[in-house]
């Protein structure tokens, strides 16, 4: 059995689970920009996150746009909404420092695991496909904000931007897909995508084999 954990956004709600239950966890991303968390204790559970996940190869990081937002090669007009100027650069660096943990999309087995979920519209307008997945983060322009809709539901938007109702009109065949990105009341599944991002109403977790 693995773990999908929505967009905790400072909360530190993960640290009740029972690790040794699972063989792979995966965090949906957004880390930061919380509007009722202090900095500080989003900083510390992110630090807290980081020092869990090198230990415990299990624990995966997918990289959303509240994070994408801090690293110092992304243009500052891609501001998301709660974003903490003053605390730029804490942000930017213990995200640097540890990038190596923090991946756009992970697959498993059947899966794809990433902060907003894949349209096939935006990889083959990119030139990407499943199979090169580890080479997706050698351009960063790839996941910038795009699109004409301000709210990013457009099928051309990467997989840290894109909206649900996008994102089922331009589904990756043969595939399923966990995201978060976009809050919701519960947790649910629509055609072989299930959506994540409930931690703002209750502290509820995907299960999946």
């Amino acid at each position: 059995m693995n773990l999908a954990i929505g967009d905790l956004h400072g909360k530190n709600c993960w640290e009740d689970v029972d690790f040794n239950k699972y063989e792979d966890i995966y965090f949906l991303g957004d880390y930061f920009d919380s509007f009722t968390i202090s900095f500080e204790d989003q900083f510390k559970n992110l630090e807290f996150l980081i020092k869990f996940a090198r230990k415990n190869k299990k624990v995966h990081l997918c990289l959303g746009n509240h994070d994408f937002i801090y690293l110092s090669n992304v243009s500052l007009w891609e501001r998301s909404s709660g974003f903490q100027e003053n605390h730029y650069v804490a942000i930017n660096s213990i995200l640097q420092d540890n990038i190596d943990l923090l991946k756009f999309v992970y697959k498993k087995n059947i899966w794809l695991i990433s902060h907003a979920g894949i349209s096939q519209v935006w990889l083959s307008s990119n030139g990407l496909s499943v199979s090169n997945i580890k080479n997706w983060s050698n351009n960063y322009k790839n996941f910038y904000f795009n699109g004409l809709d301000s709210s990013g539901n457009d099928k051309t938007q990467s997989c840290i931007w894109i909206r649900p109702q996008a994102l089922l009109c331009s589904k990756v065949k043969d595939y399923k897909q966990i995201v978060g990105h976009t809050p919701i009341k519960d947790i649910f599944t629509q055609d072989d995508i299930t959506f994540c991002d409930c931690l703002d109403y209750q502290t509820k977790f995907f299960e999946f084999e």
